[in-house]
């Protein structure tokens, strides 16, 4: 049996403009946060709730693999999980109540959770990781997993004993950084241009003067720094 399953909370056919686009996509998130998982040697199974049910489908997962974890890890960077924010959170609160019902920890990771934690805490979630989380979730879920005391992670809220919420130090979780300098560029403008015959966002001032500064910060850094660099 999988120690973890993974879903999401966002359905398409609850979004009438995205239904007649019919262009679903894999749900990045929730893979990264399996890959992470499954390295450091953890079991995942996974529910994708974008075309399948969640009203019943996720019971019907909850009761095949039996999970000890249950994590609900959304898309940071996906605009639609704005586009249907009140369904989305009606879909993760029933995950959590299921999960919860069958003794699994539930834990949530996403934008809406990461602005408004003490929500999802109060409706059956009770670990909500913020931030850049995969390196926090994999610590929180082998720390559980070997009957181990919850971890100081970055990012990590949750409620101590008498049910006050309790935030780490740090707000935000961050992954081991990255270097923009690895990719080659050149191709991808090359590319953009034949295809369209202007210039690309990789071509852009702002990118050329700012790209090299960006490439050697964490990413949780990044949106401060646009923000300032375009004022």
């Amino acid at each position: 049996m999988p120690q973890v399953l993974l879903t999401h909370s966002y359905h398409l056919p609850f979004d009438s403009k995205q239904v007649r686009k019919m262009q679903p996509y894999a749900p990045l998130g929730m893979l990264y946060a399996a890959t992470a998982l499954r390295e450091c040697n953890i079991s995942v199974a996974a529910f994708d709730s974008m075309l399948n049910d969640p009203a019943s489908g996720f019971q019907n997962a909850l009761d095949e693999h039996a999970p000890q974890i249950v994590v609900v890890y959304e898309d940071d960077f996906n605009f639609l999980s704005k586009m249907c924010l009140t369904r989305m959170r009606d879909v993760a609160w029933r995950i959590a109540e299921e999960a919860r019902a069958a003794g699994a920890l539930t834990i949530v990771h996403g934008s809406d959770s990461t602005d408004n934690p003490e929500l999802f805490l109060g409706n059956g979630f009770e670990y909500v990781l913020c931030g850049e989380a995969e390196d926090a979730l994999v610590r929180l879920c082998r720390a559980f997993l070997r009957g181990e005391p919850v971890p100081e992670c970055p990012g990590l809220v949750r409620r101590d004993s008498s049910g006050k919420v309790i935030r780490s130090k740090e707000r935000l979780a961050r992954n081991p950084g990255w270097c923009c300098r690895r990719l080659r560029l050149r191709p991808i403008r090359l590319r953009g241009r034949q295809h369209s015959g202007s210039r690309t966002r990789s071509d852009c001032r702002w990118v050329a003067r700012r790209g090299p500064a960006l490439g050697r910060r964490r990413a949780n850094c990044q949106a401060s720094a646009m923000i300032t660099a375009r004022s």
